[in-house]
Protein backbone atom coordinates (compact mmCIF):
# COMPACT_ATOMS: atom_id res chain seq x y z
CA UNK A 1 0.00 0.00 0.00
CA UNK A 2 1.55 3.24 -0.91
CA UNK A 3 1.30 5.89 2.21
CA UNK A 4 0.03 9.28 1.22
CA UNK A 5 3.00 11.49 1.04
CA UNK A 6 4.31 8.82 -1.23
CA UNK A 7 1.22 8.39 -3.91
CA UNK A 8 1.28 12.97 -4.28
CA UNK A 9 5.09 12.56 -5.17
CA UNK A 10 4.63 10.43 -7.49
CA UNK A 11 1.96 12.02 -9.14
CA UNK A 12 3.72 15.36 -9.07
CA UNK A 13 6.07 13.06 -11.07
CA UNK A 14 3.22 12.41 -13.67
CA UNK A 15 1.97 15.68 -13.87
CA UNK A 16 2.97 17.02 -17.39
CA UNK A 17 1.95 13.68 -18.79
CA UNK A 18 -1.61 13.63 -17.09
CA UNK A 19 -2.08 17.24 -18.47
CA UNK A 20 -1.87 15.70 -21.88
CA UNK A 21 -4.08 12.78 -21.07
CA UNK A 22 -6.51 15.13 -19.91
CA UNK A 23 -7.24 16.68 -23.61
CA UNK A 24 -7.94 13.29 -25.12
CA UNK A 25 -11.66 12.57 -25.53
CA UNK A 26 -13.78 11.17 -23.50
CA UNK A 27 -16.85 9.10 -23.12
CA UNK A 28 -19.35 8.35 -19.90
CA UNK A 29 -20.65 5.00 -19.47
CA UNK A 30 -24.25 5.40 -17.40
CA UNK A 31 -24.35 1.34 -17.17
CA UNK A 32 -22.54 -1.00 -15.14
CA UNK A 33 -20.36 -3.39 -18.30
CA UNK A 34 -20.98 -6.55 -16.56
CA UNK A 35 -24.65 -6.21 -15.46
CA UNK A 36 -25.97 -3.17 -17.21
CA UNK A 37 -27.39 -1.83 -14.21
CA UNK A 38 -27.91 2.04 -13.48
CA UNK A 39 -27.48 1.88 -9.71
CA UNK A 40 -23.79 2.65 -8.72
CA UNK A 41 -21.38 4.88 -6.23
CA UNK A 42 -18.56 6.90 -7.55
CA UNK A 43 -15.50 5.77 -4.96
CA UNK A 44 -12.43 7.60 -7.13
CA UNK A 45 -12.54 11.03 -9.07
CA UNK A 46 -8.79 10.43 -9.89
CA UNK A 47 -6.59 7.37 -10.71
CA UNK A 48 -3.16 6.15 -8.78
CA UNK A 49 -1.34 8.68 -11.70
CA UNK A 50 -3.36 11.55 -10.89
CA UNK A 51 -6.12 11.34 -13.91
CA UNK A 52 -9.52 12.74 -13.38
CA UNK A 53 -11.34 9.54 -14.00
CA UNK A 54 -14.23 8.11 -12.17
CA UNK A 55 -14.40 4.90 -11.07
CA UNK A 56 -17.94 3.62 -9.70
CA UNK A 57 -18.71 0.54 -7.84
CA UNK A 58 -22.30 -1.16 -9.48
CA UNK A 59 -24.67 -1.49 -6.70
CA UNK A 60 -25.93 -4.59 -8.13
CA UNK A 61 -23.29 -7.01 -9.03
CA UNK A 62 -20.13 -5.10 -7.38
CA UNK A 63 -18.49 -4.55 -10.52
CA UNK A 64 -15.74 -1.99 -10.28
CA UNK A 65 -16.02 0.20 -13.62
CA UNK A 66 -14.60 3.18 -15.25
CA UNK A 67 -17.38 6.01 -15.58
CA UNK A 68 -15.25 7.84 -17.62
CA UNK A 69 -13.02 6.67 -20.13
CA UNK A 70 -11.26 7.35 -23.38
CA UNK A 71 -13.07 7.04 -26.01
CA UNK A 72 -11.70 3.88 -28.32
CA UNK A 73 -9.43 6.27 -30.63
CA UNK A 74 -7.97 7.84 -27.69
CA UNK A 75 -7.38 4.61 -26.05
CA UNK A 76 -5.32 3.63 -29.02
CA UNK A 77 -3.55 7.11 -29.28
CA UNK A 78 -2.72 6.66 -25.66
CA UNK A 79 -0.65 3.29 -26.14
CA UNK A 80 0.64 3.76 -29.41
CA UNK A 81 2.26 7.48 -28.62
CA UNK A 82 3.68 4.96 -25.51
CA UNK A 83 2.04 7.69 -22.74
CA UNK A 84 1.02 4.68 -20.75
CA UNK A 85 4.51 3.73 -20.44
CA UNK A 86 5.79 7.34 -19.57
CA UNK A 87 2.83 7.92 -17.19
CA UNK A 88 3.82 4.31 -15.69
CA UNK A 89 7.84 5.19 -15.79
CA UNK A 90 7.54 8.79 -14.45
CA UNK A 91 5.39 7.70 -11.12
CA UNK A 92 7.88 4.55 -10.58
CA UNK A 93 10.40 6.26 -11.23
CA UNK A 94 11.99 3.45 -13.22
CA UNK A 95 12.19 3.89 -17.49
CA UNK A 96 10.15 1.42 -18.91
CA UNK A 97 11.25 0.31 -22.71
CA UNK A 98 9.17 -2.13 -25.18
CA UNK A 99 12.06 -4.31 -25.27
CA UNK A 100 12.85 -4.70 -21.49
CA UNK A 101 8.81 -5.71 -20.59
CA UNK A 102 8.99 -8.16 -23.54
CA UNK A 103 12.16 -9.56 -22.13
CA UNK A 104 10.44 -9.69 -18.70
CA UNK A 105 7.56 -10.93 -19.99
CA UNK A 106 8.63 -14.19 -21.46
CA UNK A 107 9.75 -15.68 -17.60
Amino acid sequence: MTRPADLLRRQKHCRSEVKKLARLRWETVARCNLCMSQRSVIVSVRDRYGVPVKTALCMDCGLFYLVGRFTPDSYDQFYASGSYRRVCSQFNGVEYDVNQIQSDQVG
